[in-house]
Formats: structure tokens, C-alpha cells, sequence
């Protein structure tokens, strides 16, 4: 009776048409490396710490993230107020100038 032939167990006369599962770690480990370094470098851009470990830029990058959504929140609800905190339209126009006296 044959035995079952599957990937990695026993018969190695057919070349396995997918990566080693090492490869693909390596590939996957290697890819994480760069993304890690680039949000490093972009952390480094924004704030200008140097920041070392995974956890400390994953920490700065949560930080980062949710200050940025408290800002943009901040900002649509400032633009929603109109002049002197008033809902409406709100006016990017200088004030007209003060009324003086002809004399």
C-alpha cells in the first residue's frame, strides 16, 4: 500500500512549486523591518524624537493618530461655527472698517 504524499513529509522527488515556509517568513519578517522603519522615520519627521523600540513607535504612533483625529473633530466643529461662536456660515472677510466723523 502507498503511503499519502503530502507537502514536506517524505518524497522529495518533485520540487514543491511554493516558497518554504521559512522564505516566506524571512519575506514577511523582513517586509515588517522596513514598515517599522518607516514609521520610525515618519514619527522622527512629525515630532523629532527617536524613538528605538516596536512598542515605543507603535505607543507614539496610537498617540499620534489620536491626536490628529481630536484635531481634525476640533476643527470641523470649529469651521461649523459661525462668527462669535454662532452656528452658520462663517466669514473669511476682513471687517469692514470703523465709521469716523467727516469733520
Amino acid at each position: 500500500m502507498q503511503q499519502p504524499n503530502y507537502p514536506g513529509h517524505g518524497s522529495s522527488h518533485s520540487p514543491s512549486p511554493r516558497p518554504a515556509k521559512a522564505d516566506l517568513q524571512r519575506a514577511y519578517r523582513t517586509k515588517e523591518v522596513e514598515s517599522f522603519n518607516l514609521l520610525r522615520d515618519v514619527i522622527k519627521d512629525i515630532t523629532g524624537e527617536e524613538i528605538q523600540t516596536r512598542n515605543e513607535i507603535l505607543r507614539k504612533a496610537i498617540e499620534l493618530l489620536q491626536s490628529s483625529r481630536l484635531q481634525a473633530r476640533n476643527l470641523g466643529q470649529h469651521r461649523a461655527m459661525g462668527p462669535a461662536g454662532h452656528p452658520g456660515p462663517q466669514r473669511l472677510d476682513p471687517p469692514p472698517p470703523p465709521v469716523t466723523s467727516g469733520s
